[in-house]
């Protein structure tokens, strides 16, 4: 559980106001039993937040009830001057109107596939729930979005290799005692306070970027996305509203991360596909609704709809 979903879950904090980077937050809301909303990309304003990964990073809001996330997302939405990446105002102020009701659900066939038992229930028992409020709910192949994964972790580690950059130990971050001059001040710097996943990040980000592989890996990368685009374009044509799961599991075990270090990457099949288009998702009863874009209100509206048994 990371800290924003622990603080919240232990009731020392109402909500929390949070970076989603990679996905992390959604997946311990889901495991934690509480709502999160990833808002439509540019809609709430970055302005003061640490980049990580800015063409897909979204400041989200975590809390035990779906009425608390919206009334804070009503107000911290909007248009921004200071940050280049936040939209118009009205289109901003389109995420916070009602829209129609959802009607129709497509469960991703290809992302339930290898869940656990316990995240398969919470699926069920959404769709049950669901059901029994007059929601048409189908399943879907969608293998497209699988593509998600790999092409996000590409450009999320050429991102972050890029936005960290300026963590050298002279004018940001953590600064070694251990140095005789300029060269062993970043690298030691470096060396000592980053930890064996964002160095991995950063040797994977820099080689995406390299002249040999940049427009195999990382373009490709904007290509698929693009795709991913058109392809939820083409299933919100014929529904309201996607279900997929946040994680493969309710819970991550100490064997699980000490078998798998990487098992955050791998985890991003279930959270990349919004991650890479900027779409809005709300978790609510362990699972995840992703609409079109600014249908905020639209999936709250239904999170409130089916909210308390699925927790």
């Amino acid at each position: 559980m990371n800290a924003a979903c622990e603080a919240v879950k232990s009731g020392d904090a109402v909500a929390a106001i949070s970076l989603d980077v990679n996905g992390a937050i959604r997946r311990g809301a889901a495991q934690s039993g509480l709502v999160c909303i990833k808002p439509t990309y540019g809609t709430v304003s970055r302005y003061g937040t640490i980049p990580a990964a800015c063409s897909g990073e979204c400041v989200s809001v975590t809390a035990g009830d779906v009425k608390t996330v919206a009334e804070i997302l009503s107000v911290i939405a909007g248009h921004d001057d200071k940050d280049g990446t936040s939209l118009p105002a009205e289109k901003c102020e389109a995420a916070g109107k009602v829209t129609a009701p959802v009607k129709r659900i497509g469960v991703i066939k290809a992302l339930c596939e290898g869940v656990g038992a316990d995240v398969q229930a919470k699926l069920d028992e959404f769709c049950v729930k669901a059901q029994a409020a007059g929601i048409e709910i189908v399943t879907i192949d969608g293998a497209a979005l699988t593509a998600a994964r790999a092409a996000w972790n590409i450009l999320f580690s050429a991102e972050l290799c890029n936005n960290v950059s300026r963590y050298e130990g002279v004018k940001y971050g953590y600064r070694s005692p251990n140095y005789k001059n300029i060269d062993e001040l970043y690298t030691n710097s470096r060396t000592e306070a980053f930890g064996e996943l964002l160095k991995t990040a950063i040797l994977f980000g820099s080689e995406t970027l390299s002249t040999d592989n940049y427009m195999k890996m990382y373009d490709k990368g904007l290509r698929i996305r693009r795709v991913l685009v058109e392809t939820f374009g083409e299933i919100f044509g014929e529904y309201d509203a996607v279900l997929m799961p946040a994680s493969a599991k309710t819970a991550y075990t100490k064997a699980d991360t000490e078998a798998n270090k990487y098992i955050a990457y791998d985890e991003n099949l279930y959270t990349a596909p919004a991650s890479i288009t900027g779409l809005p998702v709300v978790v609510a009863g362990g699972v995840q609704l992703v609409g079109k874009a600014f249908s905020e209100n639209m999936l709250l509206d239904l999170a409130t709809k089916l909210e308390g048994d699925g927790k």
